[in-house]
C-alpha cells in the first residue's frame, strides 16, 4: 500500500494534469455530439442545460472538475492516499470521453 501511495505522490503533476484534460475531453465531445442531434444522458448537466443553458451547464462541469481536485490537494496533507482518488477518476472519465467520441464516430 505505502508504495501505491508513494507513485501517486511522485506522479500527481500528470495525473492532475490529465485529470482536467479528460474533462476538457468531456465537455468538446459532448458539444461536438449535441451539435450533431445527440442529448446530455449525464441527468445534472442536463437538467442545468434544459434550465438554464449549456454555457451554465459547461461551467458546473468545470467547476465540479476543480472543486474535487482542490478538495483532494487540500486533504491529501492529512490523507496521501487520497491522490489514487485522482486516478481512479482518470480511468472512469477516460472510459466516458472514449464512449463519447466512440457514439460520435458511429453516429
Amino acid at each position: 500500500m505505502m508504495t501505491q501511495v508513494m507513485r501517486a505522490l511522485a506522479l500527481r503533476p500528470v495525473a492532475s494534469a490529465l485529470y482536467m484534460l479528460l474533462t476538457l475531453g468531456d465537455i468538446v465531445s459532448t458539444e461536438i455530439g449535441m451539435r450533431i442531434g445527440m442529448r446530455e444522458i449525464n441527468l445534472l448537466p442536463a437538467w442545468v442545460m434544459a434550465t438554464y443553458g449549456r454555457g451554465e451547464m459547461y461551467t458546473l462541469r468545470i467547476a465540479l472538475a476543480a472543486l474535487v481536485f482542490l478538495a483532494v490537494a487540500r486533504l491529501a496533507s492529512r490523507f496521501p492516499g487520497l491522490w489514487l482518488s485522482i486516478f481512479i477518476l482518470n480511468w472512469m472519465v477516460g472510459v466516458v470521453v472514449f464512449g463519447n467520441f466512440l457514439q460520435l464516430l458511429l453516429a
